[in-house]
């Protein structure tokens, strides 16, 4: 009886551990997935919603005395669903609470980093993208070249300055090229187009920007 106990027991033990194994493994490659596909789809009718507030958090708002160069271990890494920011282009009158991550809940009330991009300081592009509604990044549109945006997180302000805006497919290699270059250290806003359409569209507002200044992140240290 007890040999017929164990028989059945370990295949299912085995199964468990497996499946657990398998979770754990594979959980932050389907977050990721999950997080590209909301932020390139934007593809639900955005409900107006007040489910997203903005957190007591303290941000960089000048450069006054502030490193050229901050240690990775003193940066505080937000987690997923967190706000570390703000996102401001005074040309346009934007001025967004800016958080990690980009699920529906997220974008609706606010906008939110592609959490497969690099932070505003690491060298990369860091990749974000809100609701076209028209008072916030529908006003994109209206973006001209070497307009500076600003991006206060709680470790540093970083200024970019626009070098182009266009309207491409979300599934554009060039962009994709860019999302995932380690060249130098870039910024992507976008939103869907036309602004004027509620729910899902193939067409972006891409708006390029390179950096100008903020801390370096340096990651040996």
């Amino acid at each position: 009886m007890k040999r017929i106990g164990q028989a059945v027991c370990l295949p299912i033990l085995t199964l468990v551990l497996g499946y657990l194994l398998i979770y754990v493994v594979g959980k932050p490659v389907i977050d990721v997935a999950s997080s590209a596909l909301t932020l390139f789809m934007l593809a639900d009718t955005p409900v107006q919603s007040k489910t997203v507030h903005a957190e007591e958090i303290t941000l960089v708002t000048q450069t006054h005395d502030k490193p050229d160069e901050i240690p990775s271990s003193q940066v505080p890494y937000p987690v997923g669903g967190q706000q570390y920011g703000q996102v401001i282009i005074e040309s346009l009158a934007i001025n967004e609470p800016l958080y990690f991550d980009d699920n529906q809940e997220i974008l609706r009330d606010a906008v939110g980093q592609y959490i497969g991009s690099v932070m505003p300081g690491q060298i990369g592009t860091t990749m974000i993208g809100g609701h076209n509604y028209p008072d916030r990044f529908g006003r994109l549109l209206g973006i001209q070249e070497n307009m500076l945006i600003q991006v206060q997180t709680t470790w540093g302000l970083y200024t970019y300055k626009v070098t182009s805006m266009d309207i491409r497919n979300y599934r554009d290699p060039q962009v994709i090229e860019l999302l995932n270059q380690r060249n130098d250290r870039q910024l992507i806003l976008y939103t869907c187009y036309p602004v004027t359409m509620i729910g899902f569209t193939d067409e972006r507002i891409f708006v390029f920007a390179t950096f100008v200044s903020g801390p370096i992140i340096n990651p040996d240290l």
